[in-house]
């Protein structure tokens, strides 16, 4: 037991000194902001439901905010979220999606992604999803 303690001790130091965060585990966890449901099935003219998804690894409250990057026409409300992610769980915030009626059929598919600033630093589109526009 005691050399698996040394040895999962020295895999933290490693994690610790490889990952720029002091909070490592959002450099292990390439998911921890992340879109809810990943795949969308959606129909021109329709809305639909998303959620952004953000696990707080760190011992104190962390602030979000958020906005979806969409394609052109495609509307999100709220346009942005502010929330707050409480330590060592999941913050959640949803979004109402609405895809244009007149929707091109030559896309079927597209990408969406969040972006995110965390506790006043900008982080990009660190999340994203893809929704599948079903043609009748």
């Amino acid at each position: 037991m005691e050399e698996l303690k040394g040895r999962l001790e020295q895999q933290q130091k490693y994690f610790s000194d490889a990952i720029a965060d002091p909070d490592c585990n959002f450099g292990l966890n390439p998911s921890w902001a992340r879109l809810y449901p990943y795949q969308l099935l959606v129909k021109p003219g329709s809305s639909t439901e998303i959620e952004l998804r953000v696990r707080n690894y760190r011992a104190k409250p962390m602030q979000v905010e958020a906005a979806l990057i969409l394609p052109p026409g495609w509307k999100a409300s709220p346009e942005t979220v502010s929330f707050t992610a409480q330590p060592q769980v999941d913050g959640r915030q949803g979004f109402t999606l609405s895809v244009p009626e007149n929707w091109d059929h030559a896309k079927p598919r597209v990408a969406l992604a969040a972006d995110l600033m965390v506790d006043g630093q900008y982080l990009g589109e660190i999340a994203e999803a893809v929704a599948d526009v079903q043609v009748t």
